[in-house]
């Protein structure tokens, strides 16, 4: 079958949507174990937030 009126094929950018990466990353986690006296916290905080867990931290230990 052979269209007569059909527009020619030409080259162009076509958006593509794709799957998720198949393969995720996973970061540690940042663990602060902190004691005083019999008293001990343990903090778990994304590695991603490093920055906001070291002015986090500064600000404790003041």
């Amino acid at each position: 079958m052979v269209l007569a009126d059909a527009e020619p094929v030409t080259d162009g950018f076509i958006a593509l949507t794709l799957p998720p990466s198949a393969v995720a990353v996973k970061l540690p986690d940042i663990r602060i174990e902190l004691r005083r006296g019999a008293t001990t916290v343990t903090v778990n905080w994304p590695m991603a937030g490093a920055g906001e867990c070291a002015a986090w931290l500064r600000d404790w230990l003041r």
